[in-house]
């Protein structure tokens, strides 16, 4: 990648991130982290998210430290990674991180043990589809571990809820992370693991007076399939709503480079490099309900202010429109369509299909 970079192959700007998302596949801030923390499981994660965070911004970042012609020249970027994460800069972040540590509520890994336990084990999953099901959703969970091995909290969030909902035949929750209660549906969500359970039951005994507390994030869906949602484990309802609450991250550039890429692969209709270039980026701008990035060290991931939100909802409406107008209406003919395409795509890049699911 390095000396694609040199040769003019790719911006350098591309050719860091791809640089950044080969060597995120050695797991390189597991291994250190775990020599830098060995006693607090909860620290080691947080560590690792810190380390790879901080590798992610030293390689890709707006003032990056990697040398790329020394790394086209043959130095070992391995060699590098590990030397930069094993620094004393580093590892004092580390140690900073332990002195502020305080337990969570809601795991870093929202796709934990528990819920594999709680759905296998102490699910109403019996008879002889009983371990069948209980066989399918051990390999979406394994899925899930490889797909988020190298991915960031929020990312895993979201991730998380998907494995769950494609594995229980669930939809989609509605995005809340616009409601005026959000922060303190946030805060009942994670002072009690069945609070999402015991309010799509309220919701279930009273329909006539709506949706109560959590169960605001199924709204609009009909009786049977809130009776489903309350009938998956508790721990597994909770992770689906904080899905919901939680701002949707933007996609980083290796998978905006592989979505243009099928874009211009299967709808060469919709234009050139500029026309899909633009495209992807207004549908990243429209899809992002984050105002920062997780893999930006420093960066608080918070909602975009409303304002923002609604002039990326405008500048992506007034884009559709103008692809239908040139008579591209294979990828949908209104601006839901379009998005929900895109997001289908991205989602193939993201979590590549298990031969099974083919």
């Amino acid at each position: 990648m390095a000396q694609a970079v040199l040769a003019g192959e790719l911006t350098e700007a591309e050719g860091r991130w791809k640089i950044a998302s080969i060597v995120l596949t050695e797991d390189i801030p597991a291994s250190v982290s775990r020599e830098i923390v060995s006693e607090n499981r909860q620290l080691q994660a947080d560590a690792e998210e810190h380390l790879r965070a901080l590798l992610i911004d030293k390689i890709a970042g707006t003032n990056p430290n990697l040398d790329v012609q020394r790394i086209a020249n043959g130095a070992s970027i391995s060699g590098w990674s590990r030397q930069l994460l094993r620094s004393p800069f580093a590892r004092f972040h580390v140690l900073e991180l332990g002195r502020g540590h305080k337990s969570r509520p809601i795991p870093v890994d929202p796709f934990d043990r528990k819920i594999v336990d709680s759905s296998c084990v102490d699910s109403e999953w019996s008879g002889p589809q009983g371990e069948e099901r209980a066989e399918s959703f051990l390999s979406a969970a394994a899925a899930y571990a490889k797909t988020a091995s190298n991915r960031r909290a929020n990312e895993r969030i979201h991730l998380s809820a998907r494995t769950l909902c494609r594995t229980y035949g669930l939809s989609s929750p509605r995005r809340c992370v616009y409601l005026p209660n959000r922060v303190a549906l946030l805060a009942r969500l994670e002072g009690d693991e069945c609070a999402v359970q015991d309010d799509v039951m309220d919701t279930i005994e009273d329909m006539d007076h709506g949706y109560r507390g959590l169960a605001v994030v199924f709204e609009g869906w009909s009786l049977a399939e809130l009776s489903e949602i309350a009938e998956v484990p508790a721990i597994a309802s909770q992770r689906i709503a904080l899905a919901a609450l939680t701002p949707s991250p933007p996609p980083v550039q290796p998978h905006c480079s592989a979505l243009r890429s099928a874009l211009l692969a299967s709808y060469p209709e919709v234009g050139g490099s500029h026309a899909v270039g633009g495209l992807v980026r207004r549908w990243v701008d429209v899809t992002t309900e984050a105002c920062g990035s997780e893999y930006r060290a420093g960066e608080a991931v918070e909602p975009k202010p409303a304002v923002q939100r609604a002039k990326d909802e405008l500048a992506w409406h007034q884009t559709v429109v103008s692809l239908v107008q040139r008579g591209v209406e294979s990828l949908g003919v209104t601006p839901a369509q379009v998005a929900q395409t895109l997001s289908a795509m991205m989602e193939t890049i993201i979590e590549p299909l298990q031969p099974s699911d083919r």
